[in-house]
C-alpha cells in the first residue's frame, strides 16, 4: 500500500499515509474476503486488468515510482490468466 501513496504523492494527488492505517482497521473485522478481481479470476470473468492494474503502474512508473509489489501481483494475475487460457 505504501507504493500506492507513493505514487499519488509523486502525482501531486495528496494521499496521507495514514489512511492505510484507518483502512487496515476497518477491514480487519471483516475477516476474510475476496476481492472482486479474485472473484472475476475464480468465476471465469475477464478481468479488468487495464483499469484497476495497468493504468495506475504506467502512471507511477511516469512519475519515476518504483512499484515491485504492484509488478509482481500483476504478473502473477497474468501467469495464472496464461495457465487457464
Amino acid at each position: 500500500m505504501w507504493e500506492v501513496v507513493a505514487a499519488a504523492r509523486a502525482q501531486d494527488i495528496p494521499l496521507d499515509g495514514a489512511l492505510l492505517e484507518t483502512n487496515s482497521k476497518r477491514t480487519r473485522p471483516m475477516g476474510a474476503y475476496r476481492p472482486s478481481t479474485m472473484i472475476d479470476f475464480t468465476e471465469g470473468r475477464e478481468l479488468e486488468l487495464v483499469p484497476i492494474w495497468e493504468e495506475p503502474m504506467r502512471r507511477a512508473k511516469a512519475a519515476g515510482v518504483a512499484i515491485p509489489a504492484l509488478e509482481k501481483l500483476l504478473g502473477n494475475m497474468k501467469a495464472q490468466l496464461t495457465k487457464r487460457g
